[in-house]
C-alpha cells in the first residue's frame, strides 16, 4: 500500500544527515589509517646522524736521548667513559739502557672542557697554546723487555711500554652501526743526548702501530683504501709513519668507513619508508576529500 504521495508505509524513512555522517566516519577512519602509516615510516626509517669525533688526543711526542724505532698506540676507555687510557710503547731491535730522561708529550684539546684536567701521573701540563693543553710525562727508567709469543719475531722485539690515564678526554674513534670515523693522532720522536744543548733531531722512518678496539671491525669498508686498517678480531691496527719535523698544526689523520651491509638494509628501509609514508598521504587526501563532501 502506498499513499498518495507515493511512498510504501512500510519502507523506513532514511535519518536526515545519514549520508553525511557516513563519510564522516569513513573520513576519521582514513584519518586514522594514515596516521598509523605515517608512525610505522617514522619506526622503520634509518638514523641519519653522522659519527664524528671531537675532544680527542691530537698528537703524541716522544723526546729524549734514545734512539726509538717504532711506537705503539693503544686506546681505551676510563671506567664511567670519564677519559681515556693511553698505553704507550717504544720499540726498538735491540734492547736500550735504562734512562729517566726520556719524556712523553700529548695534546689534547679544549682545556676549559669539563672534565679535563691534569693527570695525577702526570709529570706537568702546559698551555694551553693553539686551543691544546700539553701533557707531560715519563717513561719508567727500567730495563727494556724481550716481547714474547707473535711479537717475538718482529723486527722491533724490545719494548719500553708506559700508561697515562686522561680524564675528560674523548676516544680517537667512533662508531654507530653503520659508520665509523677515527682520527689518527700525529706522533713524532726526536733525540737529543741528556745534558746536551744542542737541539733535538726528528727520527726518520718511526713506524707508528696506532690500536683501537672496534665492534664489528671487519664490516667496514674504509674510505682510504691504501691507508685501511687491518682489523684483528675486534680491534683495528692502523700502521703509519711519524711525523719528521714540527707539524704547522694539530691535525689529525682523518679516516672513515661504512658497513656496507647495513647501509644496503637502509637503503631498503628508507624505500619502505617513502611506500608507506605515499599511502598515508593518499588515504589523508581521501579523509580530506571524504570531509568536504559530508
Amino acid at each position: 500500500m502506498s499513499d498518495g504521495g507515493g511512498q510504501d508505509r512500510g519502507e523506513a524513512a532514511a535519518p536526515p544527515g545519514g549520508d553525511g555522517l557516513r563519510r564522516y566516519r569513513v573520513a576519521v577512519v582514513l584519518v586514522v589509517l594514515a596516521v598509523a602509516l605515517g608512525v610505522a615510516a617514522w619506526a622503520v626509517l634509518p638514523s641519519s646522524s653522522a659519527v664524528s669525533v671531537h675532544g680527542a688526543v691530537l698528537r703524541v711526542a716522544v723526546k729524549g736521548p734514545l734512539a726509538v724505532s717504532a711506537v705503539d698506540l693503544q686506546e681505551t676507555p676510563m671506567p664511567g667513559g670519564s677519559g681515556v687510557t693511553l698505553a704507550v710503547s717504544l720499540r726498538s731491535p735491540q734492547a736500550q739502557e735504562p734512562t729517566p730522561a726520556e719524556r712523553l708529550s700529548i695534546a689534547v684539546p679544549d682545556p676549559s672542557r669539563p672534565g679535563l684536567a691534569c693527570p695525577a701521573t702526570a709529570l706537568a701540563c702546559t698551555g694551553p697554546t693553539d686551543g691544546a693543553l700539553t701533557v707531560i710525562a715519563r717513561f719508567p727508567d727500567h730495563v727494556w723487555y724481550r716481547t714474547a709469543g707473535t711479537e717475538a719475531a718482529a723486527p722491533y722485539k724490545f719494548v719500553l711500554p708506559m700508561r697515562i690515564d686522561l680524564p675528560g678526554v674523548r676516544p680517537n674513534l667512533v662508531q654507530d652501526d653503520l659508520d665509523v670515523a677515527a682520527a689518527l693522532p700525529q706522533v713524532s720522536a726526536t733525540q737529543q743526548t741528556a745534558g746536551s744543548n744542542a737541539a733535538p733531531v726528528y727520527l726518520s722512518s718511526v713506524v707508528v702501530t696506532y690500536r683501537q678496539a672496534m665492534a664489528n671491525a671487519g664490516a667496514y669498508t674504509w674510505s682510504d683504501t691504501a691507508a685501511a686498517p687491518l682489523s684483528i678480531g675486534n680491534s683495528v691496527n692502523w700502521s703509519y709513519l711519524a711525523v719528521t719535523d714540527a707539524p704547522a698544526a694539530l691535525s689529525p689523520q682523518l679516516d672513515s668507513g661504512v658497513d656496507l651491509t647495513v647501509q644496503g638494509q637502509n637503503t631498503t628501509a628508507v624505500f619502505l619508508a617513502g611506500a608507506l609514508l605515499g599511502i598515508a598521504g593518499g588515504a589523508l587526501v581521501a579523509a580530506i576529500t571524504e570531509a568536504v563532501r559530508a
